[in-house]
């Protein structure tokens, strides 16, 4: 961690360390405290504070919740600088502050709201949009913290997390209470609920306090330490980097700048705290850095306009680095040895039966019907394939990470131990499936060895089996299927309609199957007798994706509305996707080449989603903004129309 940081104070650090520790074990008064730290320490900067954290404060059980952080700032208040920066509009971190402004003010009008008789829709409107900031938490997992962890500041992966995953439960514990069906209050059997019931209004309103301390105090440690570290320890190409993966999980309650937005190279004038970095580095994150290339592979500053970073490396008279790898390629090629770069994606490679080139190894890991996830033997998440159609999606920050720091504390001991007993080798397969209403997700975890029988790493695959269980009867005929706009359903992009030969009643049967008459149905595999299904989404990081492809729970809202004289569609923030593509299928087609964002359509989970989603969620989880798409829809109908 230290060396992406400006110089430090070792002295000063230990000293505002044994400090703290004795204000905290009551050797010191906080007028005493204050005074040591203003007489030995003067200035303390976020980076600082996060550096004790991460080198001198020992780790324990559930520390972030337990850290107080009031206490933390009356402490450090004469010292700790605490100015917030001054960002692009189109920076990650920016994001991050300006959703919880928005959460301040949706919990200062829970404040209000709570003094009052509950009503019902009062707080649906105002959680409706609380239970989106769940989407902050899982960005700063699954995009924040990945980046920090390759930093060596790993405290926010290894104690934060397991706060963000307390708030969200907590979010969720009130709003299913709030959701809860009273059928004492049903309205005349129309179906309309009305009222809570009194047992559950009181828990209700008994949560809000503790909710609202809970989340004000998390936004105080992410403003205070977090997001000032994290400038000044990722630089501006990695933000960069980061901002495709930010949109693909979306954002809470805000619609950020487009992700067509001209990234700003730095940080505009503000202070994330003083001091000269190394290296060249101001000490704002504005990728000053020279000669370090990021965790993407893009090099910055002299790196990437290919000097060295080393104004003392040996250099060969005559002779250019470009030169140099010109002839070892030469040399290589004249005994029959070419490197991929020499050869282009067209190389054809030795796989273990045939041969095949980088390309189309991809593209058929693109096609697969099925998601692969691979961990190496390190536990290093090394690969996953990117195909249209992913059960769950993936954030490429996860490549790189340690696999037990891809998932909540609660769910680490299920991942060690499926890794311990393929390891070990006494266990070979660990399986787990999810079953809701319309959708049933398959899961399996398979033991790589090698020819030897060394343990090589574990491979998750993924398979949305909804229509594979819906077949009955026998398919021996080829039936080309309906086009797929028609169809609306995920097996169509695959352009066969598995239809049984009872049931088909169109298309042409080209030509019987050749299939073997000794083939017989495979043994379908006995569940694990280990295998926690409770315990299969977390393991799979499918919690956090099905919350984000849910989206927002909002309360029923006025359907697409016709201007029949006209022929225009009125279509506003609370229309549902769902009856815009009921009123024109090929919206889909359309809405996927407008945003990839939109390819969530394509997956399983879709059938989740769709009946929730309104025109704002589409807004915030692809950065189009509101007006624009309203009237990109609204000429869509009006073509289709005409």
């Amino acid at each position: 961690m230290r060396e992406f940081l400006p110089d430090v104070d070792n002295v000063k650090l230990q000293a505002a360390f044994e400090i703290k520790k004795a204000y905290e074990d009551g050797e010191l008064s906080l007028a005493a405290a204050k005074a040591e730290l203003k007489n030995r320490v003067k200035v303390l900067h976020p980076y600082e504070v996060a550096l004790i954290e991460q080198e001198l404060k020992p780790e324990v059980e559930d520390e972030c919740r337990k850290e107080d952080i009031q206490g933390m700032i009356a402490l450090f208040e004469d010292v700790l600088d605490r100015t917030r920066p001054t960002l692009p509009l189109n920076h990650p971190i920016l994001n991050y502050y300006r959703e919880n402004d928005v959460m301040r003010d949706l919990l200062k009008q829970v404040e209000d709201l709570q003094q009052y008789p509950a009503i019902k829709n009062q707080w649906l409107e105002i959680y409706d949009r609380i239970v989106r900031w769940r989407l902050h938490l899982q960005r700063k997992q699954n995009q924040l913290y990945p980046v920090l962890e390759k930093k060596g500041f790993t405290r926010p992966t290894t104690t934060m997390w397991t706060l963000d995953d307390f708030i969200k439960d907590e979010i969720s514990a009130a709003y299913n209470l709030l959701k809860k069906a009273d059928v004492t209050s049903l309205n005349g059997g129309n179906g309309e609920l009305s009222l809570m019931s009194e047992a559950d209004e009181t828990a209700f309103i008994k949560l809000q306090p503790t909710l609202v301390a809970d989340i004000l105090d998390l936004i105080q440690k992410e403003e205070t330490v977090l997001y000032p570290t994290s400038l000044t320890l990722i630089s501006s190409q990695e933000f960069d980097a980061m901002r495709q993966g930010d949109f693909e999980i979306g954002f809470a309650n805000i619609t950020p700048e487009p992700l067509s937005t001209p990234w700003e190279d730095g940080l505009q004038a503000g202070s994330v705290g003083a001091g000269v970095g190394t290296e060249g580095q101001d000490g704002l994150g504005t990728g000053l850095r020279t000669g370090r290339p990021s965790p993407n592979g893009v090099a910055t500053s002299q790196a990437a306009a290919g000097q060295s970073s080393n104004p003392n490396a040996a250099k060969v008279p005559g002779v250019t680095s470009n030169a140099l790898a010109s002839e070892i390629a030469a040399l290589l090629g004249k005994y029959g040895y070419q490197s991929p770069e020499a050869t282009g994606s067209q190389q054809e490679l030795n796989v273990t039966n045939g041969k095949l080139t980088l390309e189309q190894i991809n593209l058929i890991f693109q096609h697969m019907p099925v998601d692969f996830s691979y961990v190496d033997e390190n536990e290093i998440v090394k690969f996953y394939n990117d195909s249209a159609h992913r059960v769950f999606p993936r954030s490429s920050n996860v490549i790189g990470r340690d696999v037990k720091n891809c998932h909540p504390r609660k769910s680490v001991h299920i991942v060690e131990e499926i890794i311990s007993k393929f390891r070990s080798g006494e266990q070979d397969q660990a399986e787990f499936w999810i079953n809701k209403p319309d959708v049933f997700i398959y899961i399996l975890y398979t033991a790589v060895r090698d020819r030897d029988g060394r343990f090589r790493g574990v491979l998750e695959m993924m398979q949305d089996c909804t229509h594979i269980r819906s077949l009955t009867g026998s398919q021996t005929l080829l039936t080309w299927a309906a086009p797929k706009d028609e169809q609306g359903s995920q097996s169509d992009a695959a352009g066969i309609s598995m239809k049984s030969d009872a049931s088909s009643t169109h298309g042409k049967a080209v030509q019987p199957a050749s299939l073997s008459e000794s083939a017989s149905p495979s043994k379908p595999a006995s569940p694990s007798e280990s295998a926690a299904a409770q315990a299969s989404e977390s393991v799979s990081l499918s919690e956090s994706a099905a919350v984000k492809l849910a989206g927002s729970n909002a309360p029923a809202a006025e359907r697409i509305e016709t201007d029949r004289t006209g022929g225009q569609v009125k279509i506003t923030p609370e229309t549902f996707l769902k009856d815009l593509l009921a009123a024109d299928p090929e919206l889909k087609a359309y809405l996927i080449e407008l945003n990839p964002k939109f390819r969530a359509l394509n997956t399983p989970l879709a059938r989740i989603m769709l009946p929730k989603a309104r025109v704002q969620d589409m807004s915030e989880r692809t950065g189009i903004p509101l007006s624009e798409l309203i009237g990109k829809l609204e000429a869509f109908f009006v073509r289709h129309k005409q």
